[in-house]
């Protein structure tokens, strides 16, 4: 049977890796499945003024517009798999309203842990919290700990409330974790295990990307925000003996000037911010480079860094933290820190550093991983089981 698969997907404010990860996931299907888009985004929605910015809340909680199109949408391409990515803030928990309505089978694909956190991360202040687990926001609110507002916040747990008292968890045919740690978090929230399926995302590891002379400098590839600890890795590195390598920044995000001007009070040496680099100039940066840092204090379901790091050439260093609990062995394919420990991330800096050979050793190991264990055809497989189960 070939499915036909319709992925829903509401863009975020800022690009990331899930919006990069959906086009990716439609295309790998080709194989089994004819699949349509549905997308919209929030920057249509969002306003200076009182009254749109009401009117966006209610579109929050219901949005009608958008769900005429998308049964429309469906009704032409007679879809028998709703593949849900996201529906926050504006697309509306209504989407699993209609599909619940007209007996049409959803995966949602996890990401992230927005189904019980309004930020997505298990976070709060920095720091790990699950206090919303069990469906009561009331902390979200009090302390704002969405884009940093007490009132969209607020709201956002009202949103997510909704979705809740839907029955979601029970009705959804599958859900997609990429990590077993991303499906326990899950389980705590309610969601049954037996629905939720490990399928972690695929790697199509290009030789002729790897770089044989392993350079001395360390790297940080990725967006500046809080969660991915991009201040537990300065931390780290001011504890180093750093010798004559420098700590490399690739990316732009929100804590870039934070992160700027600790640099420069702090007389951190040795750190140098690229922003944005494009992919034809990325490959330079690498070569500088002899391995990589993935920082992340939340549970990172599976940072694909880590295998574009391997694919380089170049070894792994990353926390106890989400998907890295699994794809990083430690002492064979990198090396890994107790989450929020600078001093042991210092140590596993310091360990690597000035060691080509055991670089590219882990590295090598890294890349036998990804072609056993994250391959295309195997993630082929087990999402082509998981829709004959739901359908």
């Amino acid at each position: 049977m070939r499915y036909k698969v319709l992925q829903i997907f509401h863009r975020y404010l800022q690009y990331g890796g899930e919006e990069g990860s959906v086009t990716r996931i439609g295309d790998a299907l080709d194989g089994i499945a004819d699949v349509g888009y549905f997308v919209s985004s929030s920057d249509q929605y969002l306003s200076n003024n009182y009254l749109k910015k009401l009117k966006s809340a209610c579109l929050s909680l219901h949005n009608h517009t958008l769900i005429k199109k998308l049964i429309n949408q469906h009704n032409i391409g007679k879809y028998n798999i709703w593949q849900i990515h996201n529906v926050f803030p504006f697309m509306s928990p209504s989407v699993y309203a209609e599909a619940f309505r007209m007996g049409t089978p959803v995966i949602q694909y996890l990401h992230n842990y927005r189904m019980s956190c309004v930020n997505g991360y298990f976070l709060n202040d920095g720091k790990t919290c699950k206090s919303c687990i069990n469906g009561n926001f009331l902390k979200a609110g009090l302390t704002g700990c969405w884009r940093d507002n007490h009132l969209e916040s607020a709201f956002g747990g009202v949103i997510l409330k909704r979705m809740q008292m839907m029955d979601t968890f029970q009705k959804v045919s599958g859900w997609v974790a990429l990590s077993k740690k991303q499906k326990e978090n899950h389980v705590l929230m309610g969601i049954p295990a037996d629905k939720i399926h490990i399928i972690p995302h695929f790697y199509q590891y290009s030789p002729e990307r790897t770089i044989e002379t392993v350079g001395k400098n360390v790297l940080f590839v990725g967006r500046l925000s809080k969660e991915k600890g991009v201040h537990l890795l300065l931390d780290g590195w001011k504890l180093v003996n750093q010798r004559d390598a420098s700590l490399i920044f690739m990316g732009d995000g929100p804590e870039l000037k934070a992160l700027q001007a600790r640099v420069h009070d702090e007389g951190i040496p040795n750190v140098k911010f690229l922003g944005f680099v494009t992919k034809e100039e990325q490959q330079d940066v690498w070569r500088e480079c002899a391995f990589s840092v993935v920082p992340s204090i939340w549970d990172d379901p599976l940072p694909t860094v880590v295998f574009e790091s391997w694919e380089r050439g170049r070894a792994v260093i990353g926390s106890s933290k989400g998907g890295n609990i699994e794809t990083i062995d430690h002492g064979v394919n990198g090396l890994k820190f107790s989450d929020d420990s600078a001093v042991e991330l210092a140590e596993a800096i310091g360990h690597l550093l000035g060691k080509p050979q055991l670089c590219s050793e882990m590295a090598s190991n890294g890349i036998q991983k990804i072609n056993s264990t994250y391959n295309i055809k195997d993630w082929e497989l087990k999402m082509h089981a998981l829709y004959k189960l739901v359908v």
